[in-house]
């Protein structure tokens, strides 16, 4: 039965790095060195995107990963069976006992079991997922399972906890971009002498230290205000001087940094350029235009090129945007008619994908002409990538036109958007030349 278990999950495994090559149109790694281990091991990770968080970190590592899951989750009845087959722990949280106490002893005990065969776990250590740019206080249950576990093999299991940073570009959007960055393992044999003194500090110590590196490794803004400022710095940026993902997360954070700075040390400096932000976006946002329109009024040349592209992709376009629109269509429609919270969506758009894209395929090849059935199927995915990368070239083109059209009848909309924009880029390059000298 656990051969059987074994190929059931290496399939699902490889099904999931399937699905997110398909959702995600790029994942970049940092620390890769770091995800290879081969001793007893707990993942962590924040936790702004429901299931895909842990399927984002236990995909990338060789090791069979348990799950910490919801207790809740076992109760529906064939969920139950699969999560209590494949690899998952319940563990019962307060609020879902209704009152009650938990009763969690049982299953810390086939934690600590697994842990000191050497296993590798995966905990989710702010307790819930919310969508944020930010890490929230971490519980000490990560640390209490950890510490138990070393303590019960006299802090000689060689343990350790490895933190993942996961930010996504647009967490419900289809084909937007992940970053996963990997920190450095923390050895829990570091925290013998301290839990010997006092487990309860030793746990509290553990869970400061894994908050503080999990941090560094996302965004981590203070609140929403923030993440918006940056947010719209990031995007000006992107559109001026484009980065690679990796590159481009290091500057959001050291942009993260400096504006912190600036707001203690110059507030007046730092509301003004807030407001001139708001006011930018607020008003391309009325004309139907985007910052990277206003960026291309720059290039004097009227692009013909754009236009012969448009002319001569559309039948590409044409043909798979109509041989993909139901396999990846449903999956969108079926998240907007369930209404869940926001953080599912791109769940279940994940998961209905799983369904929808070998369905809507198997019955339009079983439809088509048998003598181009295998071109036919060989096309779909690729032609779909077509059609994708033809709508974003084909929206932004038209918004670039717009924008050139009004700089061209000298609206004084356009005009002032056009100065606001090299105003904030001068702002923006002295704040980060200010903080380099």
């Amino acid at each position: 039965m656990n051969s059987i278990l074994y190929i059931i999950y290496q399939f699902l495994k490889r099904l999931t790095k399937t699905v997110f090559a398909i959702f995600f149109s790029k994942t970049t790694i940092i620390n890769k060195d770091f995800l290879k281990f081969d001793n007893a091991t707990i993942l962590v990770s924040n936790h702004p995107n429901t299931l895909l968080d842990p399927l984002n970190v236990a995909a990338r590592v060789d090791s069979t990963v348990y799950f910490l899951a919801n207790a809740g989750l076992f109760e529906v009845p064939v969920l139950g069976f699969l999560l209590s087959k494949l690899y998952c722990i319940p563990i019962e949280r307060q609020t879902d006992v209704n009152g009650r106490g938990v009763r969690n002893s049982e299953n810390f005990a086939r934690c600590d079991e697994f842990l000191s065969n050497g296993g590798c776990l995966y905990i989710a250590p702010e307790g819930t997922s919310v969508m944020e740019s930010r890490l929230r206080k971490l519980k000490t249950g990560t640390a209490r399972i950890a510490l138990r576990a070393e303590a019960k093999n006299n802090f000689k299991l060689g343990l350790t906890i490895l933190p993942v940073g996961l930010t996504y570009s647009a967490p419900t959007d289809f084909r937007s971009e992940v970053v996963v960055n990997v920190g450095k393992p923390i050895s829990v044999a570091n925290y013998q002498s301290l839990f010997e003194e006092d487990n309860f500090k030793a746990a509290r110590k553990l869970t400061t230290d894994l908050q503080d590196d999990l941090g560094n490794l996302i965004y981590n803004t203070k609140d929403d205000s923030e993440d918006f400022f940056v947010k719209k710095i990031e995007t000006i940026l992107q559109n001026e001087y484009p980065e690679n993902p990796q590159e481009r997360f290091f500057r959001t954070k050291e942009y993260i940094e400096l504006t912190r700075e600036l707001k203690n040390e110059e507030p007046e400096s730092y509301n003004d350029l807030n407001h001139r932000l708001n006011l930018y976006f607020t008003d391309f946002q009325r004309l139907k235009i985007n910052d990277q329109a206003i960026a291309s009024t720059l290039d004097t040349q009227y692009s013909w090129k754009s236009i012969l592209l448009l002319i001569i992709g559309f039948p590409f376009f044409a043909y798979g945007y109509i041989n993909n629109f139901l396999a990846f269509y449903t999956p969108a429609l079926i998240a907007r008619k369930l209404n869940l919270y926001i953080g599912y969506t791109s769940t279940v758009k994940a998961l209905a994908g799983i369904l929808t894209i070998p369905l809507f395929y198997g019955i339009q090849i079983w439809l088509n002409n048998p003598a181009i059935t295998v071109l036919y199927a060989l096309s779909l995915l690729p032609m779909g990538w077509v059609a994708w990368k033809y709508l974003i070239f084909a929206r932004q083109h038209f918004k670039n036109s717009k924008a050139k059209r009004l700089l061209k009848k000298r609206d004084s909309k356009m005009q002032n958007l056009i100065e606001t924009r090299k105003n904030l880029l001068k702002s923006l390059t002295s704040i980060s030349s200010v903080a380099k000298t």
